[in-house]
């Protein structure tokens, strides 16, 4: 009897055990032990960790790459029966791994009953679609064949939770054509070795593509980026890359990293006419060639440290909110036509090593260029400065342009250095011109330029010619201490408030003909070799100030240079009228009297002939 009872113990023990043991190797990864094959696991829905260390032990059963290797129509059919997750890990998929199953194709008009899947159909607003119900987890893996979830006769594929391809290799093409992805998108360390293929793909949650390298052609052209969180941290394009269309919620950062995204672009890059509706951040970033054109920058861009070997293109570029290029280099030509900046433009210590082209570019909010270095042609034919424009240690080395240019607040080019021509022909300062200490090593085109504040060239050195013709200066023009080494030219200039040229040089002839002071001309301490201007411009005391008196010495060599001036040019009406003025202010009353009136101080012998008359 007690051995009855022994061996029915036995037999519900072992009964126990088989029905404990199946549960307990399912919650656990493949081991050689394990009596469920990695096509059964995948089928159902279990996790697949193909680690090097398990595949050692598995050598001993099988084969090793065999064992690696999983069939990627054992995925399709685990997603067309629905599992709740595809999730394998450090295994090699052979065969193309097509989402577009028949069994998950959805039409809305034949679809009854299926209220959730309908919901989500109308939520994308679509008719029909390939309906992914699994979430997918393949982790540094390799997939030998082409990945396929493009759309199919307009139909595309709808990714219902969340998608993971960290870490891994696609050796084939991988094509998303058209795909939504409702959930988070996980690229990030991918390898892409052809063509990837994102065009018109909807990422409704977060997408993750940092440090992802496409070898091949990336095409995301028109797909929208709407999670709070877009990463290309560090990603590495070689093909040509086009984004052209694209709009994107947000170009984010890693937590704790600065706002630099490192991307590499070898390739030629397409942006034109995307829309970035957050902060974008390309920070140090390289570019081989790259495109925005007609691109909305809605939010911050930031391109700090960017740096471009080829050709970059921003025409007609909209930036709604700071634009930072500070410490950018640009290698080779780089257009900014017609683009405009509505807040802040920052460009400061940027490189500039061929044209800088930002022909009617508009400039509404505060911009700087301080300490940037133009290497080539600077064109800044711009429609307007709205706010602020410095330009203060900025070098140009070449010519250049800023003619009819409309600075609406301070413009500051204060010890800027000018090596070429420079053209602000027809130019109007509504605010302050500064250029104090400013450097033109080749002529400087002020013409018909309207002053409207204090325009500063105190100190500035100008070695071409310098030409303000038919300029006017609404207030204060100063030059003191300036130097004009070559011929300067202001014929037909209306300075309507004071003429400041104290202790400036002329080393080459100062034209002045028909120049217009209306207050008062400051030559005290200048040096001229000839100045082209006429007494009649000078009478009516635009000479003197109210330091004449306390002064007198130094205003007395001033009307000295002026006369020996007008003698050298053969003016002598000029020499004698400024002769006469300089007694005048310089003679007491009854000296004025017996050698003022009566003889004009030997420069006016018809004042003689008329008090010889009236004695007789």
């Amino acid at each position: 009897m007690k051995i009855f009872f022994k061996t029915l113990s036995f037999i519900f023990f072992i009964s126990i055990l088989l029905l404990i043991f199946p549960l307990h190797s399912q919650a656990r990864k493949i081991s050689p032990g394990d009596n469920m094959s990695t096509e059964d696991r995948i089928l159902n829905g279990l996790p697949v960790d193909l680690a090097k260390e398990q595949e050692r032990e598995i050598m001993e059963i099988i084969d090793f790459d065999q064992k690696q290797m999983v069939k990627s129509e054992w995925i399709t059919e685990a997603l067309k029966t629905g599992v709740e997750k595809i999730d394998i890990r450090n295994a090699t998929i052979t065969g193309d791994l097509d989402f577009r199953i028949k069994d998950k194709f959805v039409d809305i008009s034949k679809s009854h009953g299926k209220a959730g899947l309908l919901g989500l159909l109308r939520e994308f607003k679509k008719d029909k679609a390939f309906l992914i119900t699994s979430s997918i987890r393949i982790v540094n893996c390799r997939l030998q064949g082409n990945l396929k979830a493009l759309k199919q006769k307009n139909d595309p594929v709808i990714f219902q939770k969340d998608v993971r391809f960290e870490g891994t290799t696609f050796e084939d093409e991988v094509s998303f054509d058209n795909a939504i992805f409702k959930g988070e998108v996980n690229f990030a360390d991918t390898i892409f070795e052809k063509k990837g293929y994102f065009p018109s793909v909807k990422f409704s949650g977060n997408a993750n593509f940092s440090k992802a390298n496409f070898t091949g052609k990336a095409h995301f052209h028109l797909a929208k980026f709407l999670g709070e969180n877009t990463s290309f941290m560090k990603s590495k394009f070689e093909g040509e890359t086009n984004f052209i269309g694209s709009t994107f919620f947000k170009i984010s950062k890693h937590e704790g990293e600065t706002n630099s995204n490192e991307f590499i672009f070898t390739g030629q890059a397409y942006f034109s006419n995307a829309v970035f509706d957050g902060d974008a951040k390309f920070g140090q970033s390289k570019f081989n060639a790259v495109n925005f054109n007609g691109a909305k920058f809605n939010a911050v861009s930031r391109f700090v440290a960017a740096a471009i070997i080829n050709k970059a293109e921003f025409k007609d570029t909209v930036f709604k909110d700071k634009a930072d290029f500070n410490d950018a280099e640009f290698n080779a030509v780089e257009r900014f036509i017609e683009a405009a900046i509505i807040n802040k433009a920052e460009f400061k210590n940027t490189v500039f090593k061929a044209k800088a082209d930002f022909d009617k570019a508009e400039f509404k909010g505060y911009t700087t260029f301080e300490n940037a270095n133009f290497h080539g042609v600077a064109d800044f034919q711009v429609e307007s400065f709205g706010n602020l424009a410095k330009y203060n240690n900025a070098v140009f080395n070449n010519e250049v342009y800023f003619n009819n240019v409309n600075f609406g607040g301070k413009a500051d080019f204060e010890r800027a250095i000018f090596g070429g021509e420079v053209d602000f022909d027809s130019a109007k300062f509504k605010d302050v011109a500064g250029f104090k200490h400013a450097d033109f090593s080749g002529d400087a085109d002020f013409e018909s330029v309207n002053f409207k504040k204090l325009a500063d060239f105190s100190y500035t050195r100008l070695n071409g010619e310098a030409d303000f013709e038919r300029s006017i200066f609404e207030e204060n023009a100063n030059f003191k201490r300036a130097t004009l080494n070559n011929r300067t030219d202001f014929t037909k200039t209306e300075f309507q408030g004071q003429a400041i040229f104290r202790k400036a040089i002329f080393d080459n002839v100062a034209i002045f003909n028909g120049c217009t002071f209306l207050q008062n001309v400051d030559f005290k301490l200048a040096k001229y070799s000839e100045l082209q201007i006429s007494w009649s411009q000078l009478k009516d005391g635009q000479l003197e100030n109210k330091a004449w008196k306390e002064d007198i010495n130094s205003w007395q060599s001033v009307y000295q240079r002026l006369i020996k001036n007008f003698e050298n040019i053969g003016d002598t009406d000029s020499a004698d009228a400024a002769f006469y003025h300089y007694r005048k202010l310089n003679s007491k009353f009854l000296e004025h009297t017996l050698f003022g009136l009566t003889c004009g101080y030997g420069v006016r012998p018809f004042n003689a002939l008329v008090v010889g008359l009236v004695l007789i």
